[in-house]
């Protein structure tokens, strides 16, 4: 049965619920660069919740494989999460994912489908976070268009970076930041990496994003509002990276780059801080 954009909309994830316990928040944060010099999200009984942790609470799966797109053509084109309020722990969260675009180029030439969850407190139903994400099925299309696509990401500003951050991606990231729950083998096992074009595993791109997140946070102060970048090209797990910033009073430009390959693996990042 041919994949149209109605039955893609119409799709609705499970309703899960979740937990932030203070292993899982160090876990989380190790995962993503934390380490000696942030000892309040990574030691003691009440850590610090890492805001970006919030994109992988309540995780859907893979929705697009559920939907059912062609499964090794579907790749993560963007990311955005929104904050409403803080993430606290012990407290029980509730979110359910849904399609809310699709984008279609064209029998045969792919089509981009946004899907979204809002993560909300069970016991009152208050709006904590809500995460948007936007995958590029490759090898499907003439499914039609549906809803209202997220608008696009700004380019970056032409001059200069204010300020260049160097992030060492450690060798076995991948496997560390898989116990958050995306266990596929493309990012450990390197018979699948080849198989899927890679020359090794490769980095899940949150955790890119994720290291993207703490560096900026640490360089700039306030509470983070909003963070959103797409993906476009991968990282290997042990690569040193370069994070370009631009900053405009509460708000961050930024991309994230592979200098040894002359690659952007994070483009038209945006952050926006209280």
């Amino acid at each position: 049965m041919a994949l149209t954009a109605q039955a893609i909309m119409a799709h609705e994830g499970e309703e899960i619920r979740q937990e932030i316990t203070p292993r899982d928040a160090i876990l989380y944060a190790l995962s993503v660069g934390y380490g000696t010099d942030d000892l309040p999200f990574v030691a003691g009984p009440t850590p610090r919740i890492a805001p970006d942790m919030a994109n992988v609470l309540c995780h859907p799966g893979f929705f697009m494989q559920a939907v059912g797109a062609t499964w090794a053509g579907v790749v993560h084109a963007e990311q955005r999460v929104t904050f409403h309020d803080h993430l606290t722990l012990n407290t029980p969260l509730i979110a359910r994912t849904r399609a809310t675009a699709v984008v279609d180029k064209g029998e045969g030439r792919g089509m981009f489908t946004t899907f979204a969850r809002e993560i909300r407190r069970e016991s009152d139903g208050a709006a904590l976070v809500t995460v948007s994400q936007t995958d590029a099925c490759r090898f499907d299309g003439g499914t039609g268009q549906a809803g209202t696509p997220p608008e696009a990401l700004a380019p970056l500003p032409e001059r200069a970076p204010d300020q260049t951050l160097a992030i060492q991606i450690p060798e076995r990231a991948a496997l560390l930041y898989q116990l958050n729950g995306d266990t596929n083998p493309l990012h450990s096992d390197p018979e699948v990496a080849r198989a899927s074009g890679f020359d090794a595993p490769i980095l899940h791109g949150l955790c890119s994003f994720g290291h993207a997140a703490r560096a900026i946070t640490r360089a700039h102060a306030g509470r983070l509002r909003e963070i959103a970048a797409r993906f476009t090209a991968v990282v290997y797990p042990g690569e040193a990276l370069e994070l370009d910033l631009w900053r405009d009073a509460q708000e961050v430009r930024f991309r994230l780059r592979v200098p040894a390959r002359s690659v952007t693996a994070l483009d038209r990042g945006l952050v926006r801080l209280d």
